[in-house]
């Protein structure tokens, strides 16, 4: 067990680069005294039966830094680092600028539902007319916690929309690289796109002219 007080610190940042930068944050800032993460939340994928589970970050555009050193002293140290990294913008605070760390009840809230592991597993429950009760996960015994359940979200994969769009494969796998699909998700073989999503504009206009409509078989063949 630690055998000093712990605080964390809760930066806001691009988002789309918490977790590249919380780890030039950890070389940067050096020691055991600051150690950035990036919160993660376990989801699930099925799809023909088959069920397949990824990471994804909880609370996109924040990194967290767990510190031993109270709000004065942190800053003392880690303003300088934190100042001349571009993609990241302030710390939260409750009201005064210097009021940064969280308040102790929040972080053992919080602390005790990410694990050390610093990912909030996923939860199984019960539905009980209007209440719910979770019988295994990380939200034992914090039900009180829940604000709702998303019965009906859903996911399609890259093929999947591109048959849906109109366009090829590649095409839609490019969108999701470029941040073009709001909420795709990056696994190992391919792309999450939420179920429902509207095709994005094409915005690969030149000269002010609108590009070319091109059909799926044309975009094929132009690779």
């Amino acid at each position: 067990m630690r055998d000093f007080k712990v605080y964390w610190y809760v930066l806001f940042v691009r988002t789309g680069y918490e977790e590249r930068l919380a780890k030039k944050l950890k070389s940067d800032l050096g020691g055991e005294s600051y150690l950035p993460f990036v919160p993660q939340k376990t989801c699930i994928f099925r799809r023909q039966g088959k069920k397949t589970e990824f990471q994804k970050i909880c609370f996109p555009g924040y990194v967290f830094i767990e510190s031993d050193k109270p709000a004065a002293e942190f800053m003392e140290h880690a303003f300088p680092v934190i100042y001349k990294c571009r993609d990241a913008y302030r710390f939260l605070c409750y009201g005064d600028k210097k009021d940064i760390a969280m308040r102790e009840e929040e972080r053992m809230a919080l602390s005790e539902i990410l694990g050390d592991n610093r990912c909030i597993d996923s939860s199984k429950g019960l539905k009980e007319g209007d209440s719910v009760k979770i019988v295994s996960g990380s939200l034992v015994g914090n039900e009180s916690v829940i604000i709702r359940i998303k019965m009906d979200f859903n996911w399609i994969t890259a093929q999947e929309a591109a048959e849906a769009w109109g366009i090829t494969d590649r095409r839609v796998q490019v969108l999701c690289a470029n941040g073009q699909i709001e909420g795709a998700l990056r696994l190992k073989r391919g792309w999450l796109i939420p179920k429902g999503t509207q095709k994005p504009a094409d915005g690969r206009a030149r000269n002010g002219r609108k590009p070319a409509v091109k059909t799926k078989n044309e975009e094929a063949n132009n690779g």
